[in-house]
């Protein structure tokens, strides 16, 4: 495998990270991580800077090292775990935000308010039928557990 391979192989999950959720539709990784980094704290715009550098110094090498390729590997994979991380703090955040008091609501309009009192009214019809078999097949079986109680004994 080639070290241009590798280092493309290195990048695909944090370039797919970088594109999904960051926004970033550059074609390149240096310009995908750049525009990223406007949206990251400084410590993982930093290490994502960083990242850009090593990989362009990497690409640079007609044959990099193994150890270079693999540091630079596991470090794509750390940045990845990071960014994710991030992600999810910034989703709890989010959530976090938008309370009860956020969302306003409105009155229903006569024709809403008709059709959700047909639905409410045709639900409690077919509750009220489902209620009705199960309790007449529960003394059914009931009734005729008693009567092979009563011919097994007598």
């Amino acid at each position: 495998m080639s070290s241009q391979t590798f280092l493309d192989a290195s990048l695909s999950r944090l370039n797919d990270l970088l594109t999904r959720h960051f926004d970033a539709t550059a074609a390149d990784f240096a310009a995908s991580a750049k525009s990223a980094a406007a949206e990251l704290p400084e410590d993982l715009a930093k290490s994502l800077g960083e990242l850009a550098a090593s990989h362009d110094a990497l690409r640079a090498q007609t044959e990099a090292a193994p150890a270079a390729l693999a540091d630079f590997a596991f470090r794509c994979g750390e940045l990845h775990s990071k960014l994710e991380e991030h992600r999810l703090v910034q989703m709890e955040v989010e959530n976090a935000l938008v309370g009860p008091d956020s969302v306003a609501t409105t009155r229903l309009q006569p024709a809403q308010a008709d059709r959700l009192a047909g639905f409410i009214a045709a639900r409690d019809r077919l509750f009220r039928k489902v209620a009705d078999f199960t309790l007449k097949a529960l003394l059914i079986g009931l009734g005729l557990l008693i009567l092979g109680l009563f011919i097994g004994i007598v």
